[in-house]
């Protein structure tokens, strides 16, 4: 059985939290107040958890409204992540998945 505690689901599911947090409520125009801090936050996490880097994007309405890149895609040779940056997810699209059933859950599209 999988550690359930690995850094990088911590990581997916928190990047998951925030999209799906500022994709609830949010406003294009008001997307940088709800940011404020973010980036210290995603470093901080990174650090911790001993993760080199990981790419976070946000989508409110159909439209892409922050993509950044936090920390190393290569760590030995110190190449960082970008918003083009591209990430095997592996299993990680159960969790894409689920979290894409969820929401037609909520939207009542599903029972």
């Amino acid at each position: 059985m999988k550690n359930l505690f690995n850094p990088k689901i911590i990581l997916a599911v928190f990047t998951l939290s925030c999209i799906l947090l500022l994709s609830s409520s949010a406003q294009t125009s008001d997307v940088s107040k709800k940011l404020n801090g973010f980036d210290q936050t995603v470093e901080k996490i990174l650090k911790d958890w001993n993760v080199p880097g990981c790419g976070i994007g946000i989508v409110v309405k159909n439209k892409l409204v922050f993509a950044k890149g936090y920390g190393y895609r290569d760590l030995e040779k110190k190449l960082p992540v970008t918003s083009a940056t591209l990430f095997q997810i592996a299993s990680n699209t159960k969790l894409f998945t689920a979290t894409s059933v969820g929401f037609l859950v909520e939207e009542g599209k599903l029972d």
